[in-house]
């Protein structure tokens, strides 16, 4: 293992608490909420939701914040009327009987939430599903029904290629998060396997044949003598940009496939701020918001919800193509290091004025692979 810490990696860094690399594991990953469970490490759960999530500043509604719940709740319902007036008018005769289209009628008034004309309009059924103006509540309680956002503005905000993120298989609910942190799993694999493990231990050549397999290292704190350890099998962890400038004996596909792999780029940003406002004057607890500025996304806390004190966002996540570090903006962000520039994070992040200055204390930026 050639880092020194315990988890085989540089510790995440942190401020009071935010998983600047990994934070995700799906409730499939079987084998490691097992692992969580034999080494004591607890897994919580984590919220991927986002429907009251604000995404702010996008161009097609004029820089006006709106919440994903609305915003998904009028794409939905206008793509099904859409879909209800073309069953309406014969033109799916040829795919389903006069029974299901029926049906499919009836389910599309449910799924879209129509009104009783299969019409998506300004009401209280709609209300129901994208919220209410204002939301619902107070001394009256009366609901005062909102209007729906136009299709072209939807269609142009891009915002429903995130509607479904949490529909993805690896992404579906219930998500988990060790207490403490990802590398609370390393820490407890080294306290249970104790001296079996050879910290700064920096591989230098992979050698194998019928009889096992000879790994060559050096004590990265003391390179001059190099060591060698054989076994029958090697489980091999290195990343394979690493691996593939390493003398190893495998196939010619196997190497090509070592030497061809990509890794993607990403940069992620911590924002303390001395308030958690998304809480308090949002209503927000836990989840994503997007954006087309250039943090792309904005990820809630997902515990110690409604406390008093500080509060930590993810308020930046770039990555892949457009949006990695190697994109103009990216590499802008990876390079910020100053309060000043934290604050102009935080003005991104919030929609708000530079008073959100005032709210922000230490944060973090890090990119990585």
């Amino acid at each position: 293992m050639l880092n020194s810490a315990a988890s085989g990696r540089p510790a995440p860094l942190r401020t009071d608490f935010i998983l600047i690399r990994e934070w995700r594991i799906p409730y499939h990953h079987r084998a490691l909420l097992d692992y969580c469970k034999r080494l004591g490490r607890c897994a919580r759960a984590l919220h991927p939701g986002q429907s009251q999530c604000v995404s702010p500043r996008l161009a097609p509604f004029r820089g006006a914040p709106q919440r994903i719940r609305a915003v998904k709740a009028d794409f939905q319902g206008q793509i099904s009327e859409l879909l209800a007036k073309v069953a309406k008018q014969g033109e799916l005769d040829q795919g389903v009987s006069v029974e299901d289209k029926q049906i499919l009628l009836l389910a599309l008034k449910s799924w879209g939430a129509f009104d009783h004309n299969y019409k998506y309009n300004e009401g209280l059924i709609a209300s129901g599903y994208r919220g209410y103006a204002p939301p619902a509540g107070g001394l009256s309680a009366v609901p005062l029904p909102s209007g729906p956002l136009a299709l072209s503005d939807i269609l142009k905000s891009q915002l429903w290629r995130h509607f479904w993120n949490v529909a993805k298989c690896e992404l579906q609910t219930t998500m988990f998060q060790p207490v403490g942190g990802m590398d609370m799993i390393g820490k407890a694999f080294a306290r249970e396997l104790g001296e079996l493990i050879r910290y700064s231990a920096k591989v230098t050549e992979i050698w194998q044949n019928v009889g096992g397999v000879t790994v060559t290292y050096v004590d990265a704190k003391n390179p001059a003598q190099s060591q060698k350890v054989t076994a029958d099998w090697c489980l091999c962890t290195i990343p394979l940009s690493i691996l593939s400038q390493l003398p190893i004996n495998v196939g010619a596909a196997m190497k090509a496939a070592i030497d061809a792999v990509p890794y993607t780029a990403s940069v992620k940003v911590g924002l303390q701020f001395k308030r958690p406002f998304w809480e308090e004057d949002d209503a927000i607890y836990g989840g994503i918001s997007y954006t087309d500025l250039p943090i792309r996304e904005i990820g809630y806390p997902n515990t110690d919800y409604n406390k008093i004190g500080r509060g930590i966002p993810l308020g930046a996540y770039l990555f892949e193509g457009a949006n990695s570090f190697e994109s103009p903006p990216c590499r802008r962000m990876s390079a910020w290091r100053a309060r000043s520039s934290l604050a102009r994070l935080s003005i991104l992040n919030t929609g708000r004025s530079s008073k959100t200055a005032s709210r922000l204390a230490p944060g973090a930026i890090h990119a990585w692979l």
